[in-house]
């Protein structure tokens, strides 16, 4: 023990002495170690505990294993633990300005498909110039029906097919909604030769806005020659492996 001679106070090993004005007064250790001294302010003797975020601390004595850490309810309160680590392929969800992010699945409501596995001929044009594709133009490839399950949902429409063009072209690949008259998407290639294989892909992303049935159809147009899905100069390849294929999938907004 140490004796302060002016006080006659005694400072115990290990302890903090801490002037009192006219004295001394011992502040014993924390039994954990690493937790730092922290000030109580002007008036008061520090105390060791957890740094608030003032002080460059989390406010907090633990977290959840492996959890991700937001900021507190205001700038200075304790840093907060997201509730659960989530699953395998969740992601970090936004619940808005006043809650924490939680992990949720990509919600898929539903998924509709069809394909086209016979050889398709197309010598119908569609112009390539700066107007919008019509219904009339081109020729029709596959046609996909699908009732939305929300009138907000996003709905995400898929078409890839493969194929050859007989000449030096453009083939172009449309989308259209419903009777629509005006393609509502347009993807286009252009064939650097004669008989090329090709790969066509189109993609469009569209709010449902319905609960009712919606029908979706893709249309497809050379600018000369002709275009052969599923083949070759009209006759069919790969053993009826290459297929068109039209995916529809709803997914939560």
């Amino acid at each position: 023990m140490v004796t302060n001679n002016a006080a006659n106070a005694q400072n115990a090993q290990y302890n903090l002495l801490v002037g009192t004005g006219s004295a001394y007064t011992n502040i014993a250790p924390s039994a954990t170690s690493g937790v730092p001294l922290i000030s109580q302010g002007a008036a008061s003797n520090p105390a060791y505990g957890t740094a608030v975020v003032a002080g460059g601390g989390t406010g907090v004595t633990s977290n959840t294993a492996y959890s991700v850490l937001c900021g507190g309810t205001t700038s200075t309160n304790p840093i907060q633990s997201v509730a659960s680590v989530g699953s395998s392929g969740q992601v970090l969800t936004s619940n808005g300005a006043g809650a924490l992010p939680t992990f949720q699945g990509i919600a898929v409501l539903q998924q509709v498909r069809t394909n086209k596995l016979t050889v398709q001929s197309i010598t119908a044009s569609i112009p390539n110039d700066d107007t919008k594709p019509q219904i009339t133009e081109g020729t029709e490839v596959l046609s996909l029906s699908i009732t939305p399950k929300s009138a907000t949902s996003i709905l995400q429409i898929q078409f890839i097919a493969t194929g050859t063009i007989t000449a030096n072209a453009f083939a172009t690949t449309t989308l259209f909604e419903a009777a629509s008259t005006n393609a509502i998407q347009v993807s286009v290639l252009s064939s650097i030769q004669s008989d090329a294989w090709q790969t066509w892909s189109l993609m469009k992303y569209v709010t449902s806005g319905t609960t009712s049935t919606q029908t979706y159809s893709i249309r497809m147009g050379t600018s000369t020659g002709t275009l052969t899905i599923n083949g070759y100069a009209g006759n069919r390849f790969y053993g009826g492996a290459a297929e068109a294929e039209l995916i529809i999938t709803e997914y939560a907004s």
